[in-house]
């Protein structure tokens, strides 16, 4: 009898779907009673665990670590920093979990914000704004965060294929008063909320499969969504780099940056290419900060994979 090979993508999701939703209302009871410090060290924990034995994840982050930085870092610094890259999501997920379970005011007391007048100038301007990201730093305590200090957010987001794991997922965002747009309603739900002078984070770091744009990832062709930069088209609404980066002592700092310079030429096509460029750099920019929190095991830069630019990279000369 052939072996059942359990990392096939199939399998993996087939195996999430039937015991992920157990898995998250035990670890969300089991966090609910613990302070954020130990939620914290308990996620640090499992994820040191991880990555001893969790050897796909492992080649895959270290792979792409030599990929981006190439020389740049040691054999010891790529190890650590991958290391760091599963404590850190690992801490994510049991954050989450932990949340619901927290007050407004505890939440508003862990993270602070830096750049906040982007994000009001954005709103004094009447058209709403996307606020971009990648799954960089914690997306979730950010999105929350911003919410409780009464500002207009509403993410879009993608549930999971799984009825029961996507169910569990929303009652927890429910419990956080935690508003989405369903990936299903698309283009048309984000410019309903942006005609709504809302802020729109878009998190497009995730292979396209052909339905986006390739452009330059730490100067490595990738295929990414380019929603943010068609959006800052259509709508004439500023695109404002959104992170909230976990700090030495467990808090949170979400650093707005200043909005990106967008171009308009007048070629929608190539201003829409060179914008999403421009995003991506900006990314870049700030995962090289703190590299340990961004997730370095999804699989942007894909061997095999045949990249078709719209336009030359040297045509990005002076653009970025």
């Amino acid at each position: 009898m052939a072996r059942i090979k359990l990392y096939r993508p199939e399998i993996r999701r087939a195996v999430r779907a039937v015991i992920g939703p157990t898995v998250i209302g035990l670890f969300e009871r089991l966090v609910g009673r613990k302070s954020w410090a130990d939620t914290q060290h308990f996620g640090r924990r499992l994820g040191a665990l991880g990555f001893r034995y969790h050897a796909r994840y492992r080649r895959r982050t270290l792979g792409n670590l030599a990929y981006a930085f190439g020389d740049e870092l040691s054999d010891e610094e790529a190890r650590h920093i991958a290391r760091e890259c599963l404590e850190h999501h690992a801490m994510l997920f049991l954050e989450a979990l932990r949340m619901p379970s927290m007050s407004e005011e505890e939440i508003l007391g862990l993270v602070q914000i830096r750049g906040l007048e982007h994000l009001e100038a954005a709103l004094e301007g009447g058209r709403g704004a996307v606020t971009f990201s990648g799954h960089f730093g914690n997306w979730e305590i950010g999105a929350v965060r911003l919410i409780y200090g009464k500002l207009p957010l509403i993410p879009l987001s993608k549930p999971p294929r799984s009825p029961r794991l996507a169910r569990s997922i929303k009652g927890i965002r429910d419990r956080l008063g935690f508003p989405v747009i369903p990936i299903s309603e698309g283009v048309k739900g984000i410019m309903r909320a942006l005609k709504h002078n809302q802020l729109v984070p878009i998190m497009s770091d995730r292979f396209a499969w052909g339905k986006g744009l390739t452009v330059p990832f730490f100067g490595k062709p990738t295929h990414v969504w380019h929603t943010p930069a068609m959006m800052g088209q259509r709508a004439g609404c500023p695109i404002i780099p959104v992170h909230a980066i976990r700090q030495a002592d467990g808090s949170y700092v979400i650093e707005v940056e200043p909005p990106v310079e967008q171009l308009h030429t007048g070629d929608r096509d190539f201003d829409v290419w060179v914008n999403t460029a421009r995003c991506m750099a900006v990314l870049a920019r700030s995962i090289r900060r703190a590299p340990a929190q961004f997730a370095w095991n999804y699989e942007l830069w894909r061997p095999g994979y045949e990249f078709d630019p719209p336009y030359p990279f040297d045509r990005l000369q002076g653009l970025l």
